[in-house]
Order: C-alpha cells, then sequence, then structure tokens
C-alpha cells in the first residue's frame, strides 16, 4: 500500500509539472495575441485538478504511513 501510495505521489507530481508547463504555454499564446482566454482558462482548471490531485497523493500517502505504524504498534 505504501509502495503504491508513492508511484501515485510521483505520477501526481509528473501530471502536475505537465499541466503546469500548459498553463504557461497558453498564457504565452494568449499574450502573443494567438490564444484565447478560453484556452488559459482550460490551462489553468486542468492545473488546479492536477494540483489538487497530488495533494490529495500526499494525503493517502500520510494515511498509509500512519496505518503502518499502527499494525506495527508505534506510537508517537
Amino acid at each position: 500500500e505504501l509502495q503504491t501510495a508513492r508511484e501515485v505521489i510521483r505520477a501526481s507530481a509528473k501530471a502536475k509539472e505537465a499541466a503546469q508547463e500548459n498553463l504557461r504555454l497558453a498564457q504565452g499564446r494568449y499574450q502573443a495575441g494567438v490564444g484565447s482566454i478560453i484556452e488559459v482558462t482550460d490551462a489553468l482548471v486542468q492545473f488546479a485538478r492536477a494540483d489538487l490531485k497530488y495533494v490529495q497523493a500526499l494525503y493517502d500517502y500520510r494515511i498509509s504511513e500512519a496505518r503502518l505504524d499502527k499494525a506495527v504498534g508505534r506510537t508517537y
């Protein structure tokens, strides 16, 4: 479970980076007058979704860690 959570974090981080780059490009096209505000807005929404998935992956990883700690009797 912990290994799967790590893999999801890595994949989510890559997706977030790709969405951020797409947003940067969309903003550049808009500023150059060859892109639309709709394109920028769509890219912004995709970035926000990717960021949310990344944060959710981090949360899931921490939950998995806590479950493992509980299973092995670790307390804090």
